[in-house]
Parts: structure tokens; C-alpha cells; sequence
């Protein structure tokens, strides 16, 4: 508290919403029972989709022990990458087995490698069991901080290239179920800033 005034800039969490006119998903695409589902916009990691299936509270932002962790929801420590801008992506299921496919678009004219990335996942369903894994790899992606100097509120942002690594599992006993997930994922110098 300074001067009578509750400072609350950090109540605020590090995310993907950047008061776009689309916040969540915005794409356009094609599907088909047998080839699978094509969308072009702004997706769902990868990463992002185990996390909603697999967290034991549904990565309830507030609750969850996976999914606010700045790793698990985020895409690899970098909520930047949960919402992907400028990506294609592509998910079929054959039988009991998934995968996913997305690409990011280069974001700066001229550099087609600056702030692009891409994921993959792989995972099998059936019955009471499930696991999935994922990898994904991005340049240039933006990590916002929160920090408090002199009881001020200040954020901050830094560019990083992101390796992550996801693996989660469930397993239905009867009326409970048992989730899991590891995840580890390198933060280094961005390439193209």
C-alpha cells in the first residue's frame, strides 16, 4: 500500500490476451471425418490442448497445479505461445491414435524466420487411458514479467527462442480419474532481435 492506494498492477497474469479483437481462437479452415482438420489464424498450441484435456481442474487458471504455471498453459514457459497468431494448423485421429501439426507464419517482413515457430503432438486414447506428447520450438517469442520497484507496478517483456517438451497421461479408476504431466522446456537468446 502506498499513500492509502492498494497498488494491484500485480494481480494481473502473463498471457496471450492482448486485447486483440480476438482474444481466444480466430481461424478459418476445412475438416473431414477421414482427413482430418485444417485452420488457418490464430490456434491453440498444442501444448495448450493437452493441458484442457489432461489438468485435473480443466487448467482453471486459478486452481490449477498444471495449467498456471507459466509452463504447461503457456506453450513451454511463454504464455505468448497459447494462442498462436499467423499459424496453420493440422489434427486428424485414426482409431485410438491423434496427432497435430502446427506451423507459425515468420511475424516481420523480409525475415520469414523471425518470431515463427512450429509444434507437434502425438497421443493415444482408449478406453479408460490416455497420453499425449508434444514438442514445439519458436523464435522470438515474447515473455511478459511483473515487477514492483518502490512499490510501484512495472511489466516487462523479453524475447526468447522456446524448446519445450509435454507429456501428460490419465488413467479412469471407476468414478475417479488420475492425471499427470511433465513438461521441460529451454528459454535462450532470441535469434532475430
Amino acid at each position: 500500500m502506498q499513500d492509502g492506494v492498494k497498488n494491484t498492477a500485480n494481480n494481473a497474469a502473463n498471457s496471450s490476451l492482448n486485447g486483440q479483437l480476438f482474444n481466444r481462437q480466430a481461424f478459418v479452415g476445412l475438416s473431414d471425418k477421414n482427413l482430418g482438420k485444417i485452420a488457418f489464424g490464430r490456434n491453440y498450441n498444442p501444448f495448450f490442448d493437452i493441458v484442457v484435456a489432461y489438468d485435473p481442474v480443466q487448467a482453471a487458471q486459478l486452481f490449477s497445479p498444471l495449467g498456471f504455471s507459466g509452463g504447461y498453459g503457456g506453450g513451454a514457459g511463454v504464455s505468448e505461445d497459447t494462442r498462436v497468431d499467423n499459424s496453420i494448423k493440422y489434427t486428424n485421429k485414426i482409431g485410438d491414435v491423434n496427432f497435430t501439426g502446427l506451423y507459425k507464419l515468420g511475424g516481420q517482413a523480409g525475415n520469414t524466420s523471425a518470431q515463427s515457430g512450429f509444434a507437434l503432438g502425438l497421443g493415444y486414447e482408449a478406453g479408460d487411458f490416455g497420453i499425449q506428447g508434444s514438442y514445439q520450438k519458436f523464435t522470438d517469442a515474447v515473455k511478459g514479467g511483473q515487477s514492483s520497484v518502490a512499490g510501484i507496478g512495472t511489466v516487462s517483456a523479453t524475447a526468447y527462442n522456446t524448446d519445450g517438451y509435454f507429456l501428460a497421461a490419465k488413467y479412469k479408476l471407476g468414478e475417479a480419474t488420475i492425471r499427470g504431466g511433465w513438461e521441460r522446456y529451454t528459454l535462450s537468446a532470441a535469434s532475430d532481435n
